[in-house]
């Protein structure tokens, strides 16, 4: 029996294929969004106090009831929005189911959803697994901004869903409230958003200096523990090529954002991420300054 995929042209995705490609060539990983810090210990006696107190069976299909009180709370003191825990919050299993189900829940046959490339690659294929017609708008470099005069033309009488996220996922820019206030225009709300912590800044600033003697040119990283480095001062190859040559021969895996975009627009950029180890940062640094 054959099975024909909703998705044919959906493939592996690019982080599994770069990371399986850095661990081929014992490559430092700096290509997917997953810090390399220790667990602090309190996190794992915790894990381990509920584990014991034999709290390790199916939670509630919405989440635990403590959990879901706790967001509440903390959704109540950052945003000034009451939520009630019992209807208005489920708990989920990591970003992508989140995504998954707020798009479902709203994405009809026919609507059309305004994504913003570069653009996570979660988004795309769940739109249209729900029949949704994705409308692209780029956002523009270097500083990966919105143009608002585009998103007011994209919308049209079958716009059901605008997607936003700040920081903006995979670049890390921050909307500014300049933004808000054009986003307010186009739409019944929006939400404000708060900065990151010291500590990825502080991550950001040490990798940035780590690479002043390089050939890499930083672009504007504002809300995000991932760094985009203009190499067009180095080479001339494509960005899925060049991000190939820097995994397999100088064993420093990025990514290349030309993934993030449905017609694979090139702009000679990578992206690192910098919430590692301050000796894996040095270590990364040391290579990528020898390029």
């Amino acid at each position: 029996m054959t099975i024909t995929s909703k998705l044919p042209d959906v493939g592996t995705s690019i982080f599994t294929v770069m990371s399986a490609l850095a661990a081929e060539h014992g490559a430092i990983n700096l290509s997917q969004g997953f810090p390399d810090f220790d667990t602090p210990p309190v996190m794992v006696d915790r894990v381990l106090a509920h584990m014991r107190a034999g709290r390790n069976q199916y939670a509630p299909m919405q989440g635990v009831a403590l959990l879901r009180e706790r967001i509440a709370e903390k959704t109540a003191d950052l945003y000034g929005n009451p939520v009630d825990p019992d209807t208005e919050i489920t708990v989920t299993s990591g970003a992508t189911e989140a995504l998954f189900a707020a798009i479902t829940a709203v994405v009809r046959p026919g609507d059309e959803v305004v994504v913003f490339e570069p653009a996570f690659d979660s988004y795309v294929p769940v739109i249209r697994l729900n029949g949704g017609i994705p409308v692209y708008l780029s956002m523009k470099t270097p500083d990966y901004c919105i143009d608002w005069d585009e998103v007011s033309d994209a919308i049209g009488p079958n716009t059901r869903l605008i997607i936003i996220t700040s920081p903006h996922n995979p670049m890390g820019t921050v909307l500014s409230p300049a933004d808000v206030a054009a986003l307010k225009q186009i739409v019944a709300d929006a939400s404000l958003y708060l900065e990151l912590s010291a500590f990825y800044q502080k991550k950001r600033d040490q990798f940035l200096s780590l690479l002043e003697n390089s050939r890499f040119k930083p672009l504007p990283c504002h809300g995000t523990y991932f760094q985009m480095m203009d190499y067009s001062a180095i080479s001339d190859l494509d960005d899925v090529a060049f991000a190939r040559r820097m995994t397999t021969v100088h064993k420093v895996a990025a990514i290349q954002p030309s993934e993030f975009y449905h017609d694979g627009q090139d702009n000679r950029v990578l992206r690192f991420c910098f919430a590692k180890r301050d000796q894996t940062l040095e270590q990364t640094a040391e290579i990528l300054c020898r390029i």
